[in-house]
């Protein structure tokens, strides 16, 4: 089969019949008449017309009965596949020859051009698609001239890649179709339908789509059944899609052609960017008692990076029926991944309806700065969510954002030969996280009181491996069912005390300095409405880089480790009297007996501590909290860094001494 006819069919077929201008045509009617006579013939493609007559125009040309038909054959295929395309009219003005090609002023389809597709295997057996184009018309249009080499047997795909490149240096300054209508049927009965309204596009030339506007399009899926006695309802329901106004911008062919060549600036390694902006509004989905509707979406910036490695290549080497290693494979997807960038997508106002009360609405979502290095922000918000049952999920706004993703190969490398057993290691292949947010959410299941957060928001940087070096953690109006509770004893106490909704709130700010190996905990406050605040202040020194990057010198680190300095403090505490109270009324006793039996517990438990200044002191503030719990604070301030190693050689020799030793202090109320 000769390539130029079907690369003609094609071209005419696929990029709105632009490329179907006579590609030996002179500015008079015998040369357009030699140049479609000269595609007449072959076997698996047959070109005619009726005739050639002059136009409308003064200098135009119409062609009648314009029609092609192609039975392609593919390796794998039947051989029944079979396209075919009829045009009653194409109108041709100020068509001429100029040098590298061809130019007309206008090129038009006043009617429709019909393209047919039938046969085929697989799915497609027995399936008949229709395609209908009305009114077609482009201004100032250039085509150019190739001469296709010799054919190459080794390259049957990848060899039209040069024919391709040269055929997108065609312009075209502006083009309209009213109407495509695509209809697929099988056995005379309706499969789907999709209509695009309203097509205009300025700007087409070197690869490149300047602006595309299409006022509307639908889709619609019809459900089919089954013509064999006793089969069952596949139970698909119609499908209707619907859209309005669709706007892009700037959109870029050749930096996909070079991804699939390998030949972008042999592996270019900045991003080029493939679609500047696209909108999509009034987007409406309906399946049976389901429907989804969107205000609009859009992206912005979709860029691609060439690698070295030609898709066409490797495809050219499957349809020889040669085999491609899972190595290259790998490799493709790899360079896939690494070759896709996106700067934005948004969709708006997203509404979700379903049966049984099943409902959804959002204000929208958001995605930012997305590539294989990292995500700049996943952001969505205004989420009102009720369920079958009546349950309710509403939140304000929740994002994750300066995420950096794991190197490839890293983790190709894990598939292959395992994960790794150190932890440190192991967490590297996850993505680092340094920013996560939720707020205003609300979660009410209708059988325990509903969950609420006002705030909880984590930041993390400064990552040295997978661990962050500084990290910020602020918890603001948590309604905590106690019902969710995993510990079944907590629960049980604290139902009994009357509490079936703790309010909490909390802060925390932790950061380790490369330089003075100083790790601070400067706040850790939790505050437990009508129940307890707690505050956590520490110090440590001597804690290595390496001991945040393997598990071994994380060990080793506490041979250098110092404790500097420690402040722990617990102020309006009702609910330790509440506690206090409950555990008197189940042992029979009352509240000051249960104190002092609790007290006793206490120096039983302290040992060896009892005979030091440190733990009278302890016993008498510890007594004056429980009955009347004010404040606690314990801290420790030692003369100079105490080593971890010294702590822990006291605690197995000599215990009575670490209270002095740390310079340890407790005060109460």
């Amino acid at each position: 089969m000769s390539r130029a006819p079907v690369f003609s069919g094609l071209a005419v077929a696929g990029l709105l019949f632009v490329y179907a201008l006579p590609a030996q045509a002179s500015d008079t009617k015998a040369a357009v008449v030699e140049w479609l006579d000269s595609m007449k013939g072959g076997t698996e493609f047959v070109f005619d017309y009726g005739g050639v007559r002059d136009g409308p125009a003064a200098d135009g040309v119409t062609v009648e009965n314009y029609s092609f038909d192609w039975r392609p054959v593919f390796p794998g295929a039947d051989g029944s596949l079979r396209v075919q395309m009829i045009i009653d009219e194409l109108h041709l003005d100020g068509f001429e020859k100029t040098a590298g090609g061809y130019r007309a002023r206008r090129y038009a389809v006043p009617g429709a051009i019909v393209v047919t597709m039938t046969g085929g295997s697989g799915d497609l057996a027995g399936v008949a698609t229709v395609a209908t184009i009305s009114r077609v018309t482009s201004n100032n249009v250039f085509i150019p001239t190739y001469v296709l080499p010799p054919e190459d047997p080794r390259r049957p795909v990848s060899q039209f890649v040069d024919l391709l490149r040269e055929q997108l240096k065609a312009t075209v300054e502006s083009a309209t179709i009213d109407r495509v209508l695509i209809v697929q049927t099988k056995d005379g009965v309706t499969l789907s339908e999709m209509e695009y309204s309203g097509y205009d596009m300025k700007g087409i030339g070197n690869g490149r789509l300047e602006e595309m506007r299409l006022d509307s399009y639908r889709q619609t899926q019809f459900p089919q059944k089954s013509k064999e006695p006793g089969a069952p309802d596949p139970g698909i329901e119609r499908l209707d899609y619907r859209q309005g106004i669709t706007v892009q911008r700037g959109f870029d062919m050749t930096p996909l052609l070079d991804w699939m060549t390998g030949e972008g600036s042999t592996g270019d390694a900045n991003h080029r960017i493939a679609i500047a902006d696209a909108t999509v509004s009034d987007i409406s989905v309906t399946a049976g008692p389901v429907s989804v509707k969107v205000d609009s979406y859009s992206i912005v910036g979709l860029k691609i990076r060439a690698g070295t490695l030609s898709f066409l290549g490797l495809l050219d080497r499957a349809v020889l029926g040669e085999t491609v290693s899972e190595d290259e494979s790998r490799s493709l997807g790899v360079q896939m991944v690494r070759g896709m960038a996106l700067d934005e997508w948004s969709m708006n106002g997203i509404a979700f309806d379903g049966p049984n009360g099943l409902k959804g609405r959002a204000d929208g979502m958001r995605l930012r700065d997305v590539s294989n290095e990292g995500l700049g922000e996943l952001a969505f918000g205004g989420i009102d969510f009720t369920g079958i049952g009546g349950q309710t999920v509403r939140l304000g706004n929740a994002s994750i954002g300066k995420v950096i993703f794991p190197d490839l190969d890293a983790i190709i490398r894990a598939v292959r030969q395992g994960a790794p057993e150190d932890p440190f290691e192991a967490a590297n292949l996850g993505p680092k996280i340094g920013a996560f947010e939720v707020s205003d959410l609300f979660v009410d299941t209708s059988q325990q009181p509903p969950l609420s957060l006002g705030l909880y928001r984590l930041q993390q940087s400064g990552f040295i491996g997978a661990v962050p070096t500084d990290l910020q953690m602020k918890l603001e109006g948590l309604d905590l069912p106690v019902a969710l509770i995993q510990d079944p004893a907590i629960r049980n106490v604290l139902a009994a005390i009357g509490r079936d909704v703790l309010k909490l709130a909390g802060d925390l700010s932790l950061s380790w300095n490369e330089t003075s190996q100083d790790l601070t905990l400067q706040t850790l406050d939790l505050s437990m409405q009508d129940g307890a605040n707690l505050s956590f202040k520490a110090g440590l020194s001597g804690l290595p880089k390496a001991a945040l990057q393997n598990t071994e010198a994380l060990q080793q680190a506490i041979a250098t480790l110092t404790v500097n300095n420690a402040d722990l403090s617990v102020s309006d505490a009702p609910i330790v009297t509440a506690l206090i109270e409950h555990f008197a009324h189940a042992s029979n006793l009352s509240p000051e007996a249960m104190r002092a039996e609790l007290l006793r517990s206490v120096a039983q438990a302290a040992g060896p501590l009892q005979s030091t200044i440190f733990f009278q002191e302890a016993q008498a503030a510890l007594s004056a909290f429980m009955a009347q719990p004010g404040s606690l604070s314990v801290g420790i301030a030692p003369a100079s860094p105490v080593p971890l190693t010294q702590i822990l050689g006291l605690a197995a020799t000599a215990p009575q001494q670490i209270p002095t030793t740390l310079g340890a202090t407790v005060t109460a109320n």
